[in-house]
Formats: C-alpha cells, sequence, structure tokens
C-alpha cells in the first residue's frame, strides 16, 4: 500500500523567503561600515538618527495610508510606541553611533548582534522562557565572545577606548529589552506595519530636538560620503521592515531568526571592502564564539526563536 503524495510548494514560494533573507542580512550588514563612513564625514549621531527615523518612518506612513492600517493613537499604543521608539529606535541607534567614531564597524556589528543573547537572558530571568540547557549553553559561549571582545579593546586602545566598547554595549542591551517588552505588552490585535510606523514617528519626535540642540540637523545636500551613508541606512530600514513582516508571514520567525548570522557575517565582509577592515585573532574567536551561541539558541527544536526588532536599525 503506497502512501498518499505529499504536495510540495512551489519551488518560488520555498526560494523566495530565502532570497528576500539573503538581501536583508546583506542590507543590513552595509548598515555598519556605511554608519561610520557618516561619522567620519561630519554627520552627528543626532542628525543619523534624526535623517534615518524621518525619511523610513515618512516611506512607512506612506504605505500605512495607502494599505488603510494607519497607526493608532489611543493611551495603550501611544505608551507602546514612545518605549518601542525611544529605547529601541533613537537611544540606541544614537549611542552606537557615537561609540562608532572609537571602534571598528567590524567589532560593532559583533555587539549589536549579541542582542538575541541578551533578549534570551531577559527573558529567562523574569520568567517568560523555559530553562534549557542547550539554549543556557549558548548563552554562556556567545558572552564569552563577548568577554573577549572587551579584553581585546583593552588591550588595544587603552581605558578611553574600553569604555567606549562598554558604553556599545548598552546598544543591544536597549534592543533586548523592546524585544521582551514587545512580547508582554503589544497591543493585542495590532497590526505590525502599523506599530513599526508609529515607532518610528516618536523615534523621530525624540531625535529632532536631539539633533537641535546639538545643531546637527543640516540637509543631506550637496550629496558626498557622509550624506550617501545616510540615505543608505534610510532605504535598508525600510526594507528592513517590510522584508522582515514578509519573511516571517512566509516562512515563520525560526526561519527569519537565520538573518542575525548572516547580518553579522555581510558587516565583516562589506567593512572589509569598503574600510579595509579585518579582525585580529582574538576578535575572530569572539566572533566563532558569538555565532555559537546564537546558534544553540536558535537551534531547530528550541521553545522559541529570538528574533531581532523589526525597525532596530541595524548599525
Amino acid at each position: 500500500m503506497s502512501s498518499p503524495a505529499v504536495p510540495l510548494e512551489p519551488a518560488p514560494r520555498r526560494v523566495l523567503p530565502l532570497l528576500l533573507l539573503l538581501f536583508q542580512g546583506t542590507a543590513w550588514g552595509l548598515t555598519f561600515p556605511t554608519s561610520k563612513i557618516a561619522v567620519e564625514n561630519g554627520i552627528g549621531p543626532a542628525a543619523y538618527v534624526f535623517w534615518q527615523t524621518l525619511g523610513a518612518g515618512a516611506v512607512l506612513l506612506a504605505v500605512a495610508v495607502a494599505r488603510r492600517r494607519l497607526p493608532r493613537w489611543d493611551l495603550r499604543h501611544l505608551a507602546y510606541y514612545a518605549y518601542c521608539g525611544l529605547v529601541g529606535i533613537t537611544l540606541p541607534n544614537a549611542i552606537l553611533l557615537a561609540a562608532m567614531a572609537h571602534m571598528t564597524a567590524s567589532v560593532q556589528a559583533l555587539i549589536v548582534n549579541l542582542s538575541p543573547l541578551v533578549t534570551l537572558a531577559m527573558a529567562l530571568t523574569i520568567g517568560m522562557e523555559p530553562f534549557q540547557k542547550r539554549r543556557a549553553l549558548g548563552l554562556a559561549i556567545g558572552f564569552g565572545g563577548a568577554g573577549l571582545l572587551v579584553m581585546n579593546g583593552a588591550g588595544l586602545g587603552g581605558s578611553a577606548a574600553l569604555g567606549w566598547l562598554l558604553i556599545a554595549f548598552l546598544g543591544p542591551l536597549c534592543y533586548a529589552s523592546v524585544s521582551v517588552f514587545n512580547q508582554r505588552f503589544r497591543p493585542p490585535g495590532s497590526d505590525s506595519l502599523s506599530l513599526a510606523c508609529g515607532m518610528l514617528i516618536v523615534g523621530f519626535l525624540g531625535a529632532a530636538p536631539l539633533a537641535a540642540i546639538r545643531g546637527e540637523i543640516q540637509p543631506l545636500w550637496p550629496v558626498g560620503p557622509g550624506e550617501l551613508a545616510v540615505m543608505i541606512q534610510i532605504a535598508a530600514s525600510c526594507c528592513g521592515t517590510v522584508v522582515q513582516f514578509e519573511v516571517i508571514r512566509m516562512a515563520g520567525a525560526v526561519f527569519f531568526s537565520q538573518v542575525t548570522y548572516m547580518t553579522a557575517a555581510s558587516a565583516l565582509i562589506w567593512s572589509y571592502l569598503l574600510l579595509d577592515e579585518s579582525l585580529t585573532p582574538l576578535q575572530g574567536l569572539a566572533m566563532l564564539l558569538i555565532f555559537a551561541g546564537l546558534v544553540l539558541v536558535n537551534w531547530p527544536g528550541t521553545q522559541r526563536a529570538i528574533v531581532p526588532s523589526p525597525v532596530q536599525g541595524e548599525g
């Protein structure tokens, strides 16, 4: 007796999520060296976040209007936008951009990609995730890699470089707190596009006065290397939000969680191509440990994949 045939999904439906994932990882990875290029060419951290949130927020708002999925502005949604927009976009991006002047783009890419590990550590601490030995081992290995980065920073650049390295670790801490907040307090029945749009709008409202106070608001023309880098970040933020929603819809959150590895790998490649950066042996070992930790944390069969925040704005 033959078993019934199992219909296969059409090839385009199986290939498209993978192609989108590759595109997203490549785009997000590009934002690390371009953010360093922007900082080195006179674009201040507050100005960078100002244009990133303004550009990406305007595009997503236009999409939300076209689809009739505008953000809601009741008290619950406003509180959600405020926390996710300010703690998940404005604050960490400003911190990371300020720290970027004191480290390589490659090292910052490794630091930012600790976010899934920090998210899991927070979720375990407050009881949102069950304890699993495999994931605990992944956390230990991944944070061991972070420790090597700290040792490397102390050895290469002295106390000042180490201080900025430790400040940069606040970035993934912010992103992780937003991921946990999103899981616990996401308004029920809300559309992801409208939520992302609201987060970017509030993120812009937080970045605008900061950029104005610091005197960093400046036009993006004439277009030089710094201005072009900002435009790339805007495009990556817009595409990243839409692509993430679509890939999760087509293939699920576990599949999309693999973008973490692709982003880190592509950031290293882009940093080498654009900035001629390379990792020291200790940084290379740290990268391997962080990657190993991420693999164990998101291993198939674990309770839930830890994925990046939709609009965390890598880099």
